[in-house]
């Protein structure tokens, strides 16, 4: 690949892949698909006996429900806070004058979801705003009212007055076998929705449009190109529907921007097509304008809209640095490009960070100072001459929240450079736990005088909070979800560090359980869960899902590897690319750690029975949970690997599977010689222990996942068979034939999923 830049491998080397047969990239090898059947039929004989405990956690879970639009790695760890079997978010203003929208002063609507016992997938909903919505509240905050006195959860029942659904996925996913939603955006003046579906969990998105005062919808089709772009499509292509990656943007004139995929699965094209006419009239002519194009095999695309409206953000990403450009969202097909578009941060190594725009200058923070920025959010109060700048990222190795008042200098105008604002404050928030999760809630209208926050803990569910950006000391709980037979005093959670065993850092673990589980001054059963890469972060968030394991006795533990983004982005950089065994060292440390043996060789917390450890990863942390049990295969009973990254070298040395190119700035390009044996020596799937006795191992995998594909899963459920000792705990694989990296929309369906894991994990460590 051109993106090779170090010598190549000569001559080429072999990687032993006796399992090769299994890769199918069409999906319809019959061989291949039989083998896959065969598996799942193994993985239900061999679990069969746990029917009766897989039915009784379904009805623990279910009354808790789960509300994922994008259910994300699922689990104990990731995804959107469930909410209840029946609920409904909290609602979140969009006033029609606020962006743009050309809407009567005063006017706009308050926007949720519902969630309806019985029904899978959500229905987003609105309700307009009313005179009396501050109800005794005199501050002018335009708070989200309470629901209806006589709102009892039924389908039927409005939450609000005057209550309307503008999507229901129920609906929508009538008759297909996979559904997951991306984008879903109100056109300017709210009277148009467009919005993104995935079909088959490919990750590749269809859009559609819908005028919510007709209900008439129509689906964007493949259109004509410009010169330059492959010219016009042929006429069949015409009548397909438009392949995307999911995002959806509008402009102020009827159009959206779009997103293409390249061959490779990456995002690289930004196109514009205009969808209304002057009149707010469908008028698709299936015309698409080439704005941008990405080039570099590392970079992918993201689009996005700036808080106020009025820019459309293009942001040009790569696993190292990123850029972002604007360009006016209210002047149609404008060109994010350095002659008629503005960088607002340039490409160059290392420059990985959020940008917002608001509408008289150019709002960017520098978190400095040991922070770490994850985004930043700027509000011009309707009641205020003043400027807030909220800022997301993370501090002291947890996620922080600061509100910046602002002094902006609008003399140069739209023009106006960063050094054009200044800071006359800047406050970090505090809240009750000093180990939390917070960040940006539900908040859809910058001229609000409040900053809607959410915040949670490992033991405190999940509530939505208006914080006064005049005053950062006035609160408002505006929402708190309940969550049924759940007594906080009930449990405890712990933050506590591990040495490692170079003895560079401290690892920090999260630790929640029940106050009895401890007692006695015995060892739990405890499972211990991981990611490490990508900088990405394990929060120390409420999972009303991990309920009951905790009910049960068990502990579940969070060890926040290198790799990770826990302590900002060097903890990120020190395990990757030569140091990537770091996050795996790290891990085997705090496992150590948590059964008596201290990483570095001291004593250990004693916290967990030693026959009674599991573990778990998914994604990346497939790759984090293999390469831990090769290089200790007898410190735990039980692993979950979900659709796991564990053919590392095969995958990375072929620039031709989806994404891996612009994976090597994260794992290293095999097919150069300073990476080959390194990436050799830690590939879990290469490296399984002849004749070492592995724990019992449930890895699942998804057939259409364009991440890790599905044949990984596969060969390395053959290799561990083949290789591990026959006094290994069992084997299974469970292939979703109908879905791929993420599930989708089907919250019972997750439930169900997930009740199938717990079973096999409290049976392979003898608490069935």
């Amino acid at each position: 690949s051109p993106s090779s830049s170090g010598r190549l491998l000569d001559p080429p080397r072999a990687i032993p892949d006796p399992y090769g047969w299994m890769r199918d990239e069409s999906r319809s090898d019959g061989r291949v698909l039989g083998h896959l059947a065969a598996e799942n039929e193994y993985a239900a004989a061999a679990t069969e006996h746990l029917a009766g405990l897989r039915d009784g956690l379904y009805d623990e879970v279910r009354p808790q429900g789960a509300d994922f639009t994008d259910l994300g790695f699922g689990g104990l760890w990731d995804g959107y806070l469930p909410p209840l079997e029946t609920d409904y978010t909290t609602p979140s203003l969009r006033r029609t004058d606020a962006d743009g929208g050309g809407g009567a002063p005063g006017s706009g609507y308050w926007y949720y979801t519902r969630h309806q016992a019985g029904e899978s997938r959500p229905r987003y909903c609105r309700a307009p705003l009313r005179s009396d919505d501050d109800g005794d509240d005199d501050d002018g905050h335009l708070y989200p009212p309470d629901p209806l006195p006589g709102w009892d959860a039924a389908r039927s029942s409005p939450v609000l007055p005057g209550e309307e659904t503008y999507l229901d996925v129920e609906e929508v996913a009538d008759g297909m076998t996979f559904l997951a939603v991306g984008a879903v955006t109100l056109s300017p003046d709210q009277g148009f929705l467009a919005y993104s579906l995935d079909p088959r969990g490919n990750e590749v998105c269809e859009a559609r449009v819908r005028e919510l005062s007709t209900g008439n919808e129509w689906t964007l089709l493949e259109g004509r190109r410009e010169e330059g772009d492959g010219g016009d499509a042929p006429d069949e292509n015409q009548t397909r529907p438009l392949e995307c990656d999911g995002s959806l943007v509008w402009d102020e004139a009827g159009g959206l921007f779009w997103v293409r995929l390249d061959g490779s699965h990456r995002p690289h094209r930004l196109y514009h097509r205009r969808v209304l006419d002057g009149d707010g009239r469908w008028i698709d002519d299936q015309s698409d304008e080439l704005l941008f194009e990405e080039d570099d095999g590392l970079y992918s695309l993201r689009i996005s809209k700036s808080f106020d409206g009025r820019y459309l953000l293009v942001r040009s990403g790569s696993k190292e640095a990123s850029e972002v450009r604007r360009t006016s969202a209210t002047a149609a097909r404008r060109r994010p490009t350095s002659a008629s578009g503005r960088a607002v941060s340039a490409r160059g190594h290392g420059t990985v960070g959020p940008r917002d725009r608001r509408g008289d200058g150019e709002a960017a923070f520098d978190g400095g100072h040991g922070r770490s920025l994850d985004g930043v959010t700027v509000f011009t109060p309707a009641d205020s001459s003043r400027t807030y700048a909220v800022a997301t990222g993370r501090e002291d190795g947890l996620p922080q929240v600061w509100v910046l008042d602002l002094d902006v200098d609008d003399t140069d105008g739209d023009d106006a450079d960063a050094s054009a604002l200044s800071v006359s404050s800047m406050v970090r928030l505090g809240f009750p736990e000093s180990a939390c999760d917070t960040g940006i809630g539900p908040n859809r209208d910058p001229s609000l005088p409040y900053v809607a926050l959410s915040y949670d803990s490992l033991v405190t569910p999940p509530s939505t909070v208006a914080v006064d950006l005049s005053d950062t000391s006035a609160r408002r709980v505006l929402k708190t979800r309940d969550v049924p037979g759940y007594d906080p005093d009930d449990y405890a959670c712990d933050r506590t560090i591990v040495r490692s065993r170079d003895g560079e850092v401290d690892i920090p673990v999260s630790l929640v359980y029940r106050r009895d589980a401890l007692r006695g001054g015995e060892g739990a059963p405890t499972h211990l869960l991981g990611y490490g890469s990508y900088g990405a972060s394990i929060e120390c968030s409420f999972r009303s899902t991990r309920l009951p394991l905790l009910n049960r006795g068990m502990v579940c533990a969070i060890a926040h590897v290198r790799g990770g983004g826990e302590l900002g982005r060097p903890w990120y950089e020190s395990a990757k690319y030569l140091t990537k065994k770091r996050t795996f060292e790290d891990f085997v440390d705090v496992a150590s750690w948590l059964v008596g043996r201290g990483g570095d060789g001291g004593a250990g917390g004693g916290v967990a029975d030693a026959s009674r450890l599991s573990c778990e990863g998914r994604s990346a942390g497939g790759l984090l949970v293999g390469a831990a049990l090769n290089m200790n295969p007898g410190l735990f009973r039980a692993a979950i690997m979900g659709v796991p990254f564990v053919d590392v070298a095969a995958t990375m040395v072929d620039s031709t599977i989806p994404l891996t190119v612009a994976e090597w700035q994260e794992w290293v390009n095999p097919n150069e010689e300073e990476f080959f044996d390194y990436i050799m020596s830690y590939s879990p799937i290469n490296n399984v222990k002849e004749g070492a006795v592995y724990p019992a191992c449930l890895i699942t995998g998804g057939l259409f996942d364009p991440r890790v594909q599905f044949w990984e899963c596969a060969k390395y459920a053959a290799e561990l068979r083949h290789t591990a000792s026959d006094e290994s705990g069992r084997v299974l694989l469970k292939t979703e034939m109908t879905q791929g990296h993420f599930a989708g929309s089907d919250r019972y369906k997750f439930i169900k999923d997930l009740a199938f894991e717990y079973a096999f994990l409290l049976d392979s460590l003898g608490m069935s």
